[in-house]
């Protein structure tokens, strides 16, 4: 059996699936979704257990409570041995890997096993041989909600570009924020690469984007915060994006269809690795 660590916002949740799910794939095993972490609260922002609206297959179960619990010594093993980069671990069939750089563990089996992986796998490069597969089944599966139709139809009808302005937590916890002028190049770079572009804001901060960024006066505001999901939507919706050093922003670029997209990301991703570039693809315009 497969079991993977799920914790953190959506946009975490998904690269834990597909890393999970390409493992599935690869080993013809089962794989079991532990969201034990879920019912603890930590940081500036609640989470939850996210994936239920989207297109999962039956046999990817999330791991009932007694079976999570079951796993408190691969837990407590982790946090005795993280120290000690995970060789000794792995014997234990552990895989503990919160590094953003890409990771081969070399498995070459996993029946007849209990595999437990806790991490966030924040590249392609761990499911790209199963891209199309993942991409599918994550696509949301429920119907629009009546809130998302209009700017739906409004995507549907537009050279639509996704810009994603991540601030509000980002800047609660310290992380790395896009500044101005990221965003002020990120859309002029669009605007001379795109016809009759049209910018559809996505942002926790609506109020800061309005007074410090300019806009084509054809932008429209998602003022829609939740459901998470539908908001992913609607961003993998558009046809060109600026995105932030957001996991949620990188999925909204990634489940497009449009297969000339523009993808404009920042030069930096992370304040703890600030040079490492596993989670960028070769087809983004960096600035």
């Amino acid at each position: 059996m497969i079991v993977v660590k799920f914790n953190g916002g959506l946009g975490n949740q998904l690269f834990q699936y597909a890393f999970g799910r390409a493992l599935q794939l690869k080993y013809n095993d089962s794989l079991a979704i532990d969201v034990e972490e879920f019912r603890r609260s930590y940081g500036h922002v609640p989470r939850h257990y996210s994936l239920e609206p989207f297109n999962l297959p039956d046999d990817v179960k999330v791991l009932p409570v007694k079976d999570s619990k079951s796993l408190l010594f691969f837990k407590v093993f982790h946090k005795v041995n993280r120290t000690l980069n995970s060789n000794m671990a792995r014997l234990f069939n552990i895989y503990w890997w919160r590094s953003p750089v890409f990771k081969d563990f070399g498995i070459r089996e996993t029946k007849g096993k209990r595999c437990y992986f806790y991490g966030y796998w924040q590249s392609e490069k761990y499911f790209s041989e199963y891209k199309d597969i993942i991409k599918e089944e994550l696509k949301v599966k429920t119907p629009i909600i009546e809130e998302c139709k209009p700017y739906a139809n409004l995507i549907s009808a537009s050279n639509a570009v996704c810009l994603h302005i991540r601030r509000g937590d980002f800047v609660k916890e310290g992380q790395i924020v896009c500044d101005l002028d990221y965003y002020q190049r990120g859309i002029n770079y669009i605007a001379q690469h795109t016809e009759n572009p049209k910018f559809f804001i996505f942002t926790n901060d609506n109020e800061w984007v309005k007074q410090n960024i300019k806009l084509p006066a054809a932008s429209v505001f998602v003022d829609v915060a939740d459901p998470d999901y539908e908001v992913l939507r609607l961003m993998y919706m558009c046809k060109h994006f600026v995105i932030s050093n957001s996991s949620y922003s990188w999925w909204g670029q990634y489940l497009s269809d449009n297969p000339n997209k523009i993808v404009v990301a920042p030069s930096k991703w992370s304040l703890k690795w600030p040079n490492e570039r596993c989670i960028y693809q070769d087809n983004w315009v960096i600035l």
